[in-house]
């Protein structure tokens, strides 16, 4: 998924927030994350077009269709957005590592489990930091 289709889920996963909050209802009853997934990949420019689209509950195409349909169209999304990071280079993924050998060994010495002191996502993102990603 590239960085538009991916800016473009954030926002459909923005909208289908602010519905299932007003109605007070779980978000995967409003759009499962598949047919959100779905509709990032295909952008369909009409409505006719989410009926295909499984998983995808008709009431909600005849009562909101539209606003699904102007989300896609609105492409105000930043060409730049990216949900999910890049893998990190080899510099780092090195770097991680041996982060990594130093927490195992104080964690083996404290007796405590290693992602106690930090977790595996906290380490990837002080990586990233300490780069300058």
């Amino acid at each position: 998924m590239n960085s538009r289709d991916q800016a473009l889920l954030a926002s459909l996963i923005d909208w289908r927030e602010e519905i299932a909050a007003s109605v007070d209802r779980p978000r995967g009853w409003i759009v499962p994350d598949k047919a959100l997934m779905h509709i990032a990949a295909v952008r369909p420019r009409h409505i006719s077009a989410l009926w295909s689209i499984d998983h995808l509950p008709k009431g909600l195409i005849r009562r909101r269709g539209e606003e699904i349909i102007e989300r896609v169209r609105s492409d105000h999304v930043n060409s730049d957005f990216q949900l999910w990071p890049k893998p990190l280079s080899s510099m780092q993924r090195k770097r991680k590592k041996a982060i990594s050998a130093v927490l195992s060994q104080l964690a083996a010495e404290i007796n405590v489990p290693c992602d106690l002191l930090l977790s595996h996502r906290d380490l990837e993102m002080l990586v990233r930091e300490e780069s300058g990603d």
